[in-house]
């Protein structure tokens, strides 16, 4: 019976912050992957150190959010900066490192 009470509250806005959570997850794993395969490259293990902190830091808005510490939308928001952050040091490092 739960489920579908679940069900029945779930509406457009639960969707698009589903969908970006998604994305967000999708765009830091990306991210953090191609820092830690720099890492290796590199033999550098200052960015594997790094794109694990980096990960932590992302893993820290979720788990307040858990301990009813933050509301969901300011923990998806802040998951969302960390992506573009994540995102952009992994641009910067593939574009003068890697490419």
């Amino acid at each position: 019976m739960q489920s579908f009470q679940a069900a029945a509250q779930f509406n457009v806005g639960t969707a698009v912050m589903t969908v970006l959570e998604r994305i967000s997850s999708m765009g830091i794993h990306i991210g953090c992957t191609i820092i830690v395969y720099y890492s290796i490259i590199a033999e550098n293990k200052k960015y594997l150190c790094r794109a694990i902190l980096l990960h932590m830091m992302v893993d820290c808005f979720a788990a307040l959010y858990q301990r009813n510490v933050v509301g969901a939308g300011i923990a998806e928001t802040g998951i969302l900066v960390m992506t573009i952050v994540v995102v952009w040091i992994a641009t910067k490092i593939y574009k003068n490192k890697l490419a």
